[in-house]
């Protein structure tokens, strides 16, 4: 359902000034225990690159890659993001062994979808067992590269900077 609603266009965004750095950390730190508990680890490095996108929507997206990686991903999985000098768009771009016959499966398409939907540029390359995918956001702000984060792969997943993202906010939860 959620890959028909995209693909049909009727999908209303709102796009803002989003830090992707962030906002990836804080994925990251939320799915960390189901990541470990597949065996999967995270090796991050990661420049501070802000985009004008639709916050929800975006995290949609990681959460997408997140769904993905745990069906098809094994071992480490290598996390970048900077910037391309070229076209001055933040890339988001991961590497990681991977089981093929997994890689294209629903998760995948969700993430497709919610890329194109987004106007994120996507690009996946499989060779032997080996996948890597690179997201580009065209809409970048800040095209100044700055230092990694962090880049020593034994320390996991750093803690997200906005550690409570809805405080003082409403928010309405429905579910089963």
């Amino acid at each position: 359902q959620q890959i028909a609603r995209l693909a049909s266009g009727r999908v209303r965004q709102s796009h803002e000034r989003v830090h992707l750095t962030n906002t990836v950390q804080s994925v990251l730190a939320h799915r960390a225990r189901e990541l470990q508990s597949r065996g999967i680890h995270i090796a991050q490095s990661l420049q501070t690159v802000e985009v004008q996108i639709d916050a929800s929507m975006l995290h949609g997206l990681l959460n997408a890659l997140t769904e993905w990686w745990l069906g098809c991903a094994q071992g480490v999985i290598d996390v970048r993001i900077d910037v391309d000098p070229h076209t001055a768009q933040g890339r988001l771009s991961c590497q990681f062994q991977s089981r093929h016959a997994e890689v294209s499966r629903m998760g995948w398409h969700l993430l497709e979808q919610t890329a194109r939907t987004l106007g994120v540029v996507y690009e996946r390359e499989m060779d032997h067992a080996q996948t890597r995918l690179t997201l580009a956001f065209v809409r970048t702000l800040n095209p100044q590269a700055s230092p990694p984060l962090n880049d020593h792969p034994d320390i996991g997943f750093a803690e997200s900077i906005n550690s409570k993202p809805l405080a003082g906010c409403h928010v309405l939860v429905v579910a089963p």
